[in-house]
Protein backbone atom coordinates (compact mmCIF):
# COMPACT_ATOMS: atom_id res chain seq x y z
CA UNK A 1 0.00 0.00 0.00
CA UNK A 2 2.80 2.42 0.85
CA UNK A 3 4.47 1.74 -2.49
CA UNK A 4 1.32 2.81 -4.36
CA UNK A 5 1.12 6.09 -2.41
CA UNK A 6 4.74 6.82 -3.22
CA UNK A 7 4.22 5.89 -6.88
CA UNK A 8 1.20 8.23 -7.07
CA UNK A 9 3.21 11.13 -5.62
CA UNK A 10 6.09 10.35 -7.98
CA UNK A 11 3.74 10.25 -10.98
CA UNK A 12 2.20 13.62 -10.06
CA UNK A 13 5.61 15.26 -9.74
CA UNK A 14 6.99 13.57 -12.84
CA UNK A 15 4.08 14.68 -14.97
CA UNK A 16 3.85 18.19 -13.63
CA UNK A 17 7.31 19.55 -13.01
CA UNK A 18 5.98 23.05 -12.51
CA UNK A 19 4.16 21.94 -9.35
CA UNK A 20 7.28 20.15 -8.15
CA UNK A 21 9.40 23.27 -8.64
CA UNK A 22 6.88 25.54 -6.91
CA UNK A 23 6.57 23.21 -3.91
CA UNK A 24 10.34 22.87 -3.65
CA UNK A 25 10.94 26.63 -3.76
CA UNK A 26 8.19 27.22 -1.22
CA UNK A 27 9.60 24.69 1.21
CA UNK A 28 13.15 25.95 0.88
CA UNK A 29 12.53 29.70 1.04
CA UNK A 30 9.49 29.87 3.30
CA UNK A 31 11.51 31.24 6.22
CA UNK A 32 12.95 34.04 4.07
CA UNK A 33 9.45 35.21 3.21
CA UNK A 34 8.52 35.74 6.85
CA UNK A 35 11.78 37.04 8.33
CA UNK A 36 12.78 40.68 8.27
CA UNK A 37 16.03 41.30 6.40
CA UNK A 38 18.21 42.84 9.12
CA UNK A 39 21.49 42.65 7.17
CA UNK A 40 21.81 46.46 7.07
CA UNK A 41 20.38 47.07 10.54
CA UNK A 42 22.25 49.32 12.93
CA UNK A 43 22.02 48.77 16.68
CA UNK A 44 21.95 51.95 18.78
CA UNK A 45 23.88 51.60 22.02
CA UNK A 46 22.46 53.22 25.14
CA UNK A 47 25.15 52.43 27.72
CA UNK A 48 27.95 52.41 28.45
CA UNK A 49 28.83 55.02 25.88
CA UNK A 50 31.76 54.28 23.60
CA UNK A 51 35.17 55.03 25.16
CA UNK A 52 33.64 55.80 28.55
CA UNK A 53 35.45 55.36 31.87
CA UNK A 54 33.32 53.74 34.58
CA UNK A 55 33.99 53.69 38.33
CA UNK A 56 31.74 50.71 39.07
CA UNK A 57 32.46 47.05 38.38
CA UNK A 58 28.76 46.25 37.89
CA UNK A 59 28.03 47.19 34.29
CA UNK A 60 24.77 47.02 32.37
CA UNK A 61 25.20 46.78 28.62
CA UNK A 62 22.10 48.36 27.12
CA UNK A 63 20.95 48.98 23.54
CA UNK A 64 17.78 49.82 21.64
CA UNK A 65 15.63 47.04 20.22
CA UNK A 66 15.86 46.46 16.46
CA UNK A 67 12.73 45.43 14.56
CA UNK A 68 13.12 41.93 13.11
CA UNK A 69 15.88 40.82 15.47
CA UNK A 70 15.04 37.76 17.55
CA UNK A 71 18.41 37.37 19.29
CA UNK A 72 21.51 39.44 19.92
CA UNK A 73 25.00 37.97 19.89
CA UNK A 74 27.28 39.74 22.37
CA UNK A 75 31.01 39.22 22.70
CA UNK A 76 33.38 40.85 25.18
CA UNK A 77 37.17 40.69 25.43
CA UNK A 78 39.95 42.45 27.27
CA UNK A 79 41.63 44.72 26.28
CA UNK A 80 40.39 44.67 22.64
CA UNK A 81 39.56 42.32 19.76
CA UNK A 82 42.84 42.94 17.92
CA UNK A 83 44.96 41.83 20.87
CA UNK A 84 42.59 39.95 23.16
CA UNK A 85 44.15 38.60 26.35
CA UNK A 86 40.90 36.99 27.42
CA UNK A 87 37.41 36.36 26.11
CA UNK A 88 35.04 37.45 28.86
CA UNK A 89 31.96 35.99 27.16
CA UNK A 90 30.34 35.17 23.84
CA UNK A 91 26.62 34.74 24.26
CA UNK A 92 23.30 34.88 22.45
CA UNK A 93 20.34 36.51 24.24
CA UNK A 94 16.86 37.72 23.32
CA UNK A 95 16.88 40.78 25.59
CA UNK A 96 18.25 44.29 24.98
CA UNK A 97 20.44 44.42 28.07
CA UNK A 98 23.00 42.32 29.88
CA UNK A 99 24.33 42.85 33.41
CA UNK A 100 27.92 41.83 34.02
CA UNK A 101 30.35 42.12 36.92
CA UNK A 102 33.83 42.96 35.72
CA UNK A 103 37.20 43.94 37.14
CA UNK A 104 39.38 46.99 36.64
CA UNK A 105 40.73 47.28 33.10
CA UNK A 106 39.95 47.98 29.47
CA UNK A 107 37.18 46.14 27.66
CA UNK A 108 35.78 45.95 24.18
CA UNK A 109 32.39 44.50 23.35
CA UNK A 110 30.45 44.00 20.19
CA UNK A 111 26.98 42.94 19.29
CA UNK A 112 24.94 42.00 16.28
CA UNK A 113 21.33 41.13 15.67
CA UNK A 114 20.19 37.80 14.28
CA UNK A 115 17.02 36.04 13.24
CA UNK A 116 16.49 32.67 11.58
CA UNK A 117 17.41 33.96 8.12
CA UNK A 118 19.62 37.06 8.49
CA UNK A 119 22.20 38.75 10.70
CA UNK A 120 23.52 42.28 11.00
CA UNK A 121 27.18 43.22 11.16
CA UNK A 122 28.93 43.43 14.51
CA UNK A 123 29.16 46.89 16.03
CA UNK A 124 32.08 47.36 18.41
CA UNK A 125 32.37 49.57 21.51
CA UNK A 126 35.02 50.15 24.18
CA UNK A 127 35.02 51.18 27.82
CA UNK A 128 37.30 51.10 30.85
CA UNK A 129 36.72 50.43 34.51
CA UNK A 130 38.80 52.53 36.89
CA UNK A 131 37.83 52.08 40.53
CA UNK A 132 41.21 53.06 42.01
CA UNK A 133 41.06 56.77 41.13
CA UNK A 134 37.93 57.13 43.29
CA UNK A 135 39.74 55.87 46.43
CA UNK A 136 41.25 59.14 47.58
CA UNK A 137 43.23 59.22 50.82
Amino acid sequence: MKFYKFKFIYDVFAKNKVIAVIISITLVSCVDLFEENISDASIDIVSPSDSSVLNNQNVTLLWNEVFGVSKYQIQMVTPDFKSADAVIFDTLIDDTSLKVELYQGNFQWRLKGTNSAYQSDFQTYSFSIDTISDNKI
